[in-house]
């Protein structure tokens, strides 16, 4: 190749992959200044406006697409501030998360959020249904609520109240600090609750 022209980025990779120490050393060398053509060239500076237009659907893409990120993805106007996995595409759902986010006024929302169908047009990007909304002038009391709802919708409270019940029942008492009775009862009904 000349100094205009290089070859495709992918092919240099797939002969330095199959590169091995038994070839020549002017191989590698004459690899190595193709690679650096090829890179200095997908460098070169973009057309007016083109790095602007990319960088917003760039923005767009990060914001929309699956999986969600917390302080990344938004969706109407809401921050995705907390994300639990909840199952995998395969037989006939899809991809599917458990989402809690917030707006700037301090309202928070919980959501089940789905990637697209893999295979069709919506591929990649996130759906979302069944919102619970959290309006409360108290910011500090909306993100609580929309944290347990969140627990709630990913089927982790009762597990997490079991071991709560679990610590609180084990924790050995002394004669300075007994556990007290009603810490005892209640770890009781919160187990009892969990089942």
């Amino acid at each position: 190749m000349n100094g205009t022209q290089t070859r495709d980025l992918t092919a240099i990779l797939a002969d330095l992959a199959n590169f091995t120490v038994a070839s020549s050393g002017a191989r590698a060398v004459v690899l190595y200044h193709e690679l650096e053509d090829a890179v200095r060239a997908q460098l070169a500076p973009l057309p007016e406006g083109e790095a602007d237009a990319m960088a917003a659907e760039a923005e767009r893409a990060a914001r929309t697409m699956a999986p969600p990120v917390p302080g990344v993805t938004s969706h109407n106007g809401y921050t995705v501030r907390a994300v639990i996995y909840d199952h995998a595409h395969a037989d006939g759902y899809l991809e599917a998360w458990r989402v809690a986010g917030e707006d700037p006024e301090g309202r928070w929302v919980t959501w089940n959020a789905y990637a697209g169908d893999p295979s069709g047009s919506q591929a990649g990007r996130l759906s979302y249904d069944t919102g619970s909304y959290f309006g409360s002038p108290d910011p500090a009391l909306n993100r609580t609520r929309a944290l347990a709802d969140l627990a709630v919708r990913a089927g982790i409270l009762a597990g997490v109240a079991r071991r709560i019940a679990d610590e609180i029942i084990s924790r050995p008492g002394t004669a300075l600090f007994p556990v007290p009775a009603e810490d005892t009862r209640m770890a009781r009904r919160l187990r009892a609750w969990a089942g």
